[in-house]
């Protein structure tokens, strides 16, 4: 055959190649997004095989959603896609080989359901990663932090899954969860063959769980260290899981974690809790505002030590429920201090159950209850502002110099309680203080413009107290004294004024002494014309 023949051949079939390839670049349309909605509409559209998100969106519920599509890319470019707490940023629904990358989710997070060979890579998650009923999907480069539960949580029938280089961090639950409890798979599918290799696990509840019917996963390679309850755990015999060249606090299952600490601050509920519990962090420092979901009977910080110091130094803990769920803080032991917070929107604020515990220099509000005390300790120098009930004492308590106001039950409620009460501001509540079989010493309070009743209580059997304000006192008495000392909006002549006035009252100026001082002057002036005249004309 002539060689020039097959150099022309082999030209016209490079160049029919190119125009396959070139025809297939000009049918892959790119279409930009700006909505939930309008890229929920882009990313189903058969004509648009990269869709980007031109600027940051959200919605009340979930925003991103797709079914039933193949081949797509989903490139937020680095914007923001928020939806709601408990409902997915993106869903992704019956997908083949779809790529989501460079998302940023708020309180959110990633939903595959019966979806395989995609790729979740270079995302920010605040959130977390759902993997159900899907297999052969490659999970990597992500930034997954700061959820109420799991980081990546891989389920019924999902298998041969590859997670690598993530980073997980700061959740509440388990940084990598595979398999389901045994009461909740019903005869489903195993999670077989996945793999987790060369993650940053650290500082979540706990680091990695593997129910029985993970078979056959491999932790290869990974740093999964500093989790509260356990780096890795495993529901079953271990020869169900490969681990090899894994970094962990298990010196049996991989190399020793470095035990060195940074510092003593924390950023989230989670690290907050692992600092309180390291012996070398005797004060603990909050250093940046927590908002987060915190689920009923949970706490977003506790801890059981002793002799420690949390300080906010004036950072918020909120939980982002409004439904007002969940424990902010919560200790217990002796010897503790809690300082300078502001906890607002849970269901119980701040829960005293240890042994000369303080509560000092905090702001508490909008909780149902904004204290409570069952163990006993130091209540001082507060601001607990419009919660159900203020401060709840079932213990004992010294309350000194906290501004009470606008609860929206008790100002404070003592059951059985032997308390100290002294210097407190409380008012706009239903009731100031309610006493219910409790012998407490009340001093120098004001207790005024509460809605019902000032201080109220069925009997007040032994208290006794001193120099408080109040309009109704309902029975009690200070010493020697019918009712309050002193009634609410009356001056108490034996203390100080707290300032000056800002300027002395007006008072009309009297004329008739300018008259006279002007009647003085001109007779001293004329006396001395008079005088200087007669001696000029000698």
């Amino acid at each position: 055959m002539n060689v020039d023949k097959m150099i022309k051949k082999f030209l016209v079939l490079i160049g029919f190649l190119f125009m396959i390839l070139a025809i297939q670049e000009i049918n892959a349309e790119i279409c930009e997004c700006n909505s939930c909605e309008d890229c929920t509409k882009k990313l189903n559209d058969a004509s648009c095989t990269e869709v980007y998100l031109s600027k940051n969106i959200s919605a009340e519920r979930g925003c991103i959603s797709s079914k039933g599509i193949s081949n797509k890319i989903l490139d937020c470019k680095g914007h923001i896609v928020d939806a709601t707490i408990h409902a997915p940023g993106i869903y992704l629904n019956n997908l083949i080989n779809v790529t989501v990358t460079n998302c940023v989710l708020n309180s959110s997070y990633i939903f595959l359901y019966n979806s395989h060979y995609c790729v979740i890579k270079n995302n920010t998650i605040y959130g977390y990663i759902d993997v159900y009923e899907s297999s052969n999907n490659k999970i990597k480069y992500n930034y997954i932090l700061n959820s109420d539960g799991e980081g990546i949580t891989i389920k019924q029938g999902s298998s041969k899954n590859f997670i690598s280089d993530n980073k997980i961090h700061n959740h509440s639950g388990y940084g990598v969860h595979i398999g389901l409890e045994p009461e909740w798979r019903g005869g489903g599918y195993l999670s077989t063959e996945n793999i987790l290799f060369n993650n940053e696990i650290t500082m979540n509840q706990v680091g990695i769980l593997v129910r029985p019917d993970a078979n056959n996963t491999v932790i290869d390679s990974n740093k999964i260290c500093w989790n509260l309850e356990g780096d890795i755990i495993v529901k079953s015999n271990y020869s169900i899981v490969n681990l090899k060249d894994n970094i962990c606090g298990d010196s049996k299952k991989c190399k020793k974690c470095d035990e060195q600490i940074l510092n003593c601050n924390c950023s989230s509920c989670i690290e907050c809790k692992i600092k309180l519990i390291d012996p070398r962090c005797k004060e603990v420092t909050l250093i940046s505002n927590i908002t987060q979901y915190v689920s009923a009977f949970r706490q977003c910080i506790s801890f059981n030590g002793s002799n420690k110091i949390f300080n906010c130094d004036m950072h918020s803990i909120i939980q982002s429920d409004v439904h007002r769920g969940g424990t902010g803080i919560v200790y217990n032991n002796k010897n503790n201090t809690i300082m300078n917070c502001i906890v607002k929107n849970f269901s119980d604020g701040i829960v005293i159950e240890g042994d000369n515990c303080k509560l000092i220099n905090n702001i508490i509000e909008n909780n149902r209850y904004g204290i409570m005390v069952s163990g006993n300790g130091f209540i001082i120098n507060n601001t607990i502002l419009s919660n159900s009930h203020g401060i709840e004492i079932e213990g004992n308590a010294t309350i000194l110099n906290n501004k009470i106001l606008s609860s929206e039950e008790e100002g404070i409620h003592l059951a059985r309680s032997t308390s100290v009460i002294s210097k407190n501001f409380i008012t706009n509540s239903i009731v100031g203080i309610n006493s219910t079989l409790s012998n407490i010493e009340m001093n120098s309070n004001v207790v005024c413009n509460n809605k019902e009743i000032d201080l109220y209580s069925e009997n007040w059997q032994n208290s006794t107290g001193v120099n408080n304000t109040c309009d109704n006192p309902d029975g009690w008495d200070d010493e020697e004294k019918e009712g309050c000392t002193y009634k609410c909006g009356e001056q108490k002549l034996t203390e100080k004024p707290s300032k000056l006035p800002e300027k002395p009252p007006y008072q009309e100026p009297n004329y008739n002494n300018y008259i006279i001082i002007t009647i003085i002057l001109i007779t001293i002036l004329l006396t001395v014309f008079v005088i200087w005249y007669k001696k000029f004309k000698k």
